[in-house]
């Protein structure tokens, strides 16, 4: 898959898929090498953990009876629609 250097769509691609199953030897070191040298791809890799920590979390607290997230009251509902609906209407 890699050529000399793999490029940051191939390490984000790898970095996806490595967080869902393992990924040969040549493709982790790879990886690590492109994450060492680039900032870019080493944040985007931290962002997926903490997005992967976060979705945990939340299961958890759905699993364990917790209360579902609090939902908008209808006064903020209606504020958003009027919004949305004079964004629509008016011309850029």
């Amino acid at each position: 898959m890699f050529g000399f250097m793999p490029t940051c769509k191939e390490i984000t691609q790898t970095v996806s898929e490595s967080m869902d199953r393992k990924i040969s030897l040549r493709r982790r070191t790879g990886m690590w090498i492109h994450l060492l040298m680039c900032r870019y791809c080493f944040r985007f890799r931290k962002q997926m953990l903490m997005l992967r920590r976060i979705s945990r979390l939340e299961d958890e607290i759905h699993a364990d009876g917790g209360s579902s997230p609090p939902a908008l009251s209808s006064e903020a509902r209606a504020r958003m629609k009027l919004a949305l609906q004079r964004r629509v209407a008016e011309p850029d």
